[in-house]
């Protein structure tokens, strides 16, 4: 029984990382480092007195880490929407909620972010709640207001607070 959570949850934990490497590269990807950031997975198995772990490691697309070792602001970021992405792209919520996510990202951040998350959400059919403070934003929500109103099949609505 064990060996079987296992062996399952080894399968989902490649396709998983599979797809983390991939958004991570989309969403860091420049015209100076067209290959982006890339982040390295090891999943170490449960042993009787001690749990399983994932060790990750992050190259980051600057290559620049703080004096402590840190990853900046923005490449934490970018880093934690992958994952948000990737958990949601394999388990498939029927509703994504991001609140304030965009704090640390520059424009171009954010739009290779709505590029990748609109064609997430079409594919996977997400309906999605965004709250943010940001106006920059405006642009990217009226393009995904266009894209729901020539589908016909969702309701949007633009809330300013």
């Amino acid at each position: 029984m064990i060996e079987e959570k296992e062996k399952k949850f080894g399968i989902y934990f490649q396709d998983w990382s599979k797809i983390v490497r991939i958004i991570y590269k989309n969403l860091t990807a420049t015209f100076t480092n067209p290959l982006g950031g890339s982040i390295f997975f090891e999943y170490i198995s449960p042993h009787p007195k001690k749990k399983g772990e994932v060790v990750i490691s992050i190259f980051p697309d600057s290559n620049i880490l703080k004096s402590n070792g840190q990853l900046s602001q923005r490449e934490h970021s970018l880093f934690v929407l992958t994952l948000f992405i990737a958990f949601n792209y394999i388990n498939a919520p029927s509703i994504i909620i991001l609140d304030d996510f965009d704090t640390h990202l520059d424009p171009l951040n954010l739009e290779k972010f709505f590029w990748l998350f609109k064609k997430l959400e079409k594919k996977k059919k997400w309906a999605s709640i965004i709250v943010t403070k940001n106006n920059y934003l405006k642009f990217y929500f009226f393009q995904l207001l266009e894209i729901y109103k020539q589908w016909n099949v969702s309701k949007v609505h633009l809330f300013r607070y």
